[in-house]
């Protein structure tokens, strides 16, 4: 049975929360840029997780930022001396706190429509993968197994604001990645899965009378409501062009052989992210069972009204270990 896992950030009060009774098997630690800003930084962030005297064997996963370290979104399709930096000093925390996966995502965050015409979005997909062989030989070398995650169709960045990748999104970009970048594995993050099936779906139906595709502003920025949900033109063109997608399990079915972990919280239409274990329209039992025997660790990513206190993260710890109880006893 994998291990469940709550998400947090290094600080006293989310590691005191997350690491109370009943403890979970394991955390994933998520690192903003702050918590990499400098050597002595990295070091104060991995004695504040000791000093909590984990037991051996204790499963850490740690997460990759938002933000690189010079202030600009992460992206996977640039080899820069920040990015370089950053795979450097993640792999050190991770190396130095005994953990046993570090991820990032497999993002290129963008506003500019140029960047989603296919001849584009290949270019970013060759850069990538070159990002990720240095991301992925330098995790192996600190004892780490390298993972990247899938995105949203709008992607708010922890920040509010609304960007959009043209890479990272369907299944078919992971599998490319990991076939192209030996030892690099999955991590499945099934609300953002959910969210691009919808949008997939969304911007397959012709348009309505009152709001044609070609009405639709440019700018991720603009509140023009397709159907009820912001889809710019260009991005509703890039979407029609990938590759379709009836569900959730149809989409974690292409990745299984590569899967490590997943991403578990529920999602609603193209934005509705990071949503309570029932507060959605995704039968999380079901697929959380149904991908049971490809995967480590599951890891509660509910959004919390109040970060340093998991109530949402606790309420999905519970049906989880209930449902893992249960393919337990039956012998599944």
């Amino acid at each position: 049975m994998p291990n469940v896992l709550l998400k947090c950030r290094p600080t006293l009060a989310q590691l005191a929360d997350r690491l109370r009774p009943p403890r979970p098997d394991g955390i994933e630690l998520y690192l903003d840029a702050a918590d990499l800003a400098g050597d002595e930084v990295c070091r104060e962030v991995v004695a504040r997780v000791k000093r909590f005297q984990l037991p051996p064997g204790f499963p850490i996963v740690v997460e990759g930022p938002i933000r690189t370290l010079d202030g600009t979104f992460f992206d996977t399709t640039r080899l820069s001396p920040a990015n370089r930096l950053l795979v450097e000093r993640l792999t050190w925390v991770g190396e130095a706190l005994g953990a046993e996966a570090v991820l990032v995502h497999l993002i290129a965050p963008r506003v500019d429509r140029r960047s989603f015409a296919v001849p584009a979005s290949r270019r970013l997909a060759e850069r990538s993968a070159r990002f990720l062989a240095h991301y992925a030989a330098r995790a192996i070398e600190r004892g780490l197994q390298p993972l990247i995650e899938n995105m949203p169709p709008i992607l708010r960045m922890r920040e509010g604001r609304a960007l959009a990748t043209p890479l990272g999104m369907p299944a078919e970009d992971l599998v490319a990645m990991v076939e192209a970048v030996p030892g690099l594995r999955v991590t499945l993050d099934l609300s953002h899965a959910g969210l691009y099936v919808n949008a997939r779906r969304l911007a397959a139906r012709p348009p309505t009378a009152s709001c044609q595709v070609g009405d639709l502003a440019p700018s991720l920025l603009a509140e023009h409501r397709m159907r009820g949900v912001s889809l710019p033109a260009f991005l509703v063109r890039f979407l029609q062009g990938l590759p379709e997608v009836d569900d959730v399990a149809t989409f974690a079915d292409r990745l299984t052989p590569w899967l490590y972990s997943l991403h578990v919280s529920n999602a609603r239409g193209v934005e509705g992210e990071g949503l309570p274990y029932d507060d959605g329209e995704l039968p999380l039992d079901d697929l959380v069972l149904r991908l049971v025997p490809h995967v480590r660790h599951v890891v509660t990513e509910t959004i919390e009204p109040d970060p340093d206190h998991a109530v949402h993260m606790r309420t999905a710890q519970r049906r989880l270990l209930a449902a893992l109880a249960g393919v337990v006893a039956t012998g599944g």
